[in-house]
């Protein structure tokens, strides 16, 4: 019950989990081994009113595994103590009878078929699965069970003699291509639901808000759905997939925004959480022609020493911190944000003596401005710690999940002209930080932010990013925060 509340896949799918309803069948023959006819009919009858009742009680917001799970397994045991009888009142005349046959018959076929469907559909249509097209993908799942039951299933299962081993090796074949284009489907339909999401949410501002609504004096409209889908919520990224580096790359890759032309040139650079603000930072290049650039890497910021993974060196990041600093030499961009996790783990040996963060990063801003760059740091975002699709309704206090920022920290001993834009009072509004601001899902994962809600900050972004360059020299290098607000 505790795994289904914290982590329903996994409570769904591992053995440990659903081992008890197994134990049950067992303590079931042992503890019942005779049982009279009367109270037989009387077992079977409850079993399947048992079952009916969970195929028609049960949504996708009933708590499974979890003590939900009981009512099916325990009302599958009454079935099964039900027995065999030749009284027609008993349950097992019924499930003797040939269509209950027929499903038993194609009843792992039927599993494996229906899932894939369900999502095919779900995903083409953007909406949630309805009782007509409920209806047509069990006709289609049955269809698709009773050939492949026959085809595959059979065939493996009880092998003809008289089948050449070529011919079993190409039936073989043919139905391993088969059976791999439907993850290579799922995952297309995927892609193309999350497309069509988006361009909706975009036809549709005024009906998704994000971040807009709490400085616009109108209240947010009431809708059916949040945006993204929570089915998809995880695929709700930047569109940075194809210059983002992986962890053992070190050659920086370029996302371009805005105009390549543009005379303000202006680069992004940091880990995952500087990649989160992207669709607001493209947002803002094109509104204004700049020529932008996004560089970032798994688990690693723009830092200039040795930082650790896994407890060891992490050395492709050392290296493709020290390939961006040559790119920034050469190219000279007007401004340089960063964007970083505010738990880095620098990686030192036994004995080695231990340089506190904040002093490493004063080390980088000093070698940024030696290559005449203007520096905008981005205040690091609180880590929700609660994957959405598990709280869609939760608002956490932001005070229980706010963490010490060494980049905060560095900036309030280096006092030198670098700019520091905060955020959160846009994600954690009045010191909360709720799963759906503006009818947008603000999370997409425990602490990344979804590529919706950070496109719906592009204004925010525009405006404390303007802030905190025309600071840079005043004295006045913090811009935003959880006390500061656009109204």
């Amino acid at each position: 019950m505790w795994l289904t509340a914290v982590d329903p896949a996994p409570a769904y799918f591992v053995t440990y989990t659903r081992i008890w309803e197994l134990a049950l069948g067992g303590f079931a023959a042992i503890g019942f081994p005779s049982i009279g006819n009367a109270k037989r009919r009387i077992l079977g009858l409850l079993g399947i009113a048992g079952i009916l009742a969970a195929g028609f009680l049960f949504s996708s917001k009933t708590p499974f595994p979890g003590y939900a799970a009981l009512l099916p397994t325990l009302a599958t045991i009454l079935v099964i103590l039900s027995g065999h009888s030749s009284s027609p009142l008993n349950v097992f005349a019924l499930l003797k009878s040939r269509p209950f046959q027929f499903v038993g018959d194609i009843s792992y076929s039927l599993y494996l078929w229906h899932w894939p469907i369900v999502v095919y559909v779900s995903q083409r249509t953007g909406e949630t699965v309805g009782p007509l097209a409920g209806i047509a993908i069990l006709l289609a799942s049955v269809g698709l069970a009773a050939i492949s039951k026959v085809h595959v299933e059979d065939r493996f299962r009880s092998p003809r003699s008289s089948h050449s081993v070529r011919r079993r090796l190409g039936e073989l074949a043919a139905a391993m291509v088969v059976f791999s284009l439907v993850p290579l489907v799922t995952l297309f339909a995927q892609h193309a639901g999350l497309a069509r999401e988006r361009a909706f949410i975009a036809s549709h501002p005024n009906d998704y808000p994000g971040a807009r609504s709490l400085f616009a004096n109108e209240p947010v409209p009431v809708v059916t759905v949040f945006a993204p889908p929570l089915a998809t919520i995880k695929q709700d990224l930047p569109p940075t997939e194809a210059c983002r580096v992986t962890l053992d790359g070190a050659e920086p890759l370029r996302c371009r925004f805005g105009d390549p032309n543009g005379h303000f040139k202006v680069f992004l650079i940091g880990d995952s959480h500087a990649e989160q603000w992207v669709p607001a930072f493209e947002g803002v290049a094109a509104d204004r022609g700049w020529n932008a650039s996004s560089f970032t890497k798994y688990a690693c910021p723009l830092f200039p020493a040795m930082l650790a993974l896994n407890d060891r060196p992490y050395k492709d990041c050392l290296n493709w911190g020290q390939r961006m600093l040559e790119i920034i030499q050469q190219e000279k961009p007007d401004l340089v944000i960063l964007g970083q996790r505010l738990d880095l783990l620098p990686y030192f040996k036994e004995g080695e003596a231990q340089v506190p963060v904040s002093a490493t990063l004063i080390q980088l801003w000093r070698r940024l401005e030696a290559l005449s760059a203007r520096v905008v740091v981005i205040a690091d975002t609180p880590s929700w710690g609660v994957k959405p699709e598990n709280c869609p309704d939760c608002s956490i206090p932001y005070k229980s999940i706010a963490r010490p920022d060494p980049l905060i920290a560095a900036h309030q001993a280096y006092r030198q002209p670098v700019g520091l834009i905060d955020f959160n009072d846009f994600i954690c509004p009045n010191e909360r930080c709720p799963a759906v601001i503006g009818n947008v899902y603000v999370w997409r994962d425990k602490d990344h932010l979804t590529a919706t809600y950070s496109s719906s900050m592009t204004e925010v972004f525009g405006k404390r990013l303007d802030a905190a360059i025309a600071a840079i020299g005043t004295g006045n290098f913090a811009i935003g925060g959880l006390s500061t607000s656009l109204r």
